[in-house]
């Protein structure tokens, strides 16, 4: 077995990639159209933050999907 320091070059992750979009409760919920249009174009809802930051009470919607 090698040691760490002769392992060589670290290798690049080739892992799956993702890119993240985040939106306020008062836009998302506006339209039921625009959820399906995110799930059409590969979005898939992982988060709900709720926002109590200076005296905020919405809460936020994070959206994720590989990235292309």
């Amino acid at each position: 077995m090698k040691r760490p320091e002769q392992a060589g070059p670290p290798r690049e992750y080739t892992g799956p990639r993702f890119e993240y979009k985040v939106f306020q409760k008062m836009t998302l919920l506006k339209s039921e159209r625009k959820l399906n249009e995110l799930g059409e174009e590969g979005w898939e809802l992982v988060a709900i933050q709720n926002d109590t930051s200076f005296g905020g009470g919405g809460a936020n919607y994070v959206f994720k999907r590989e990235y292309r």
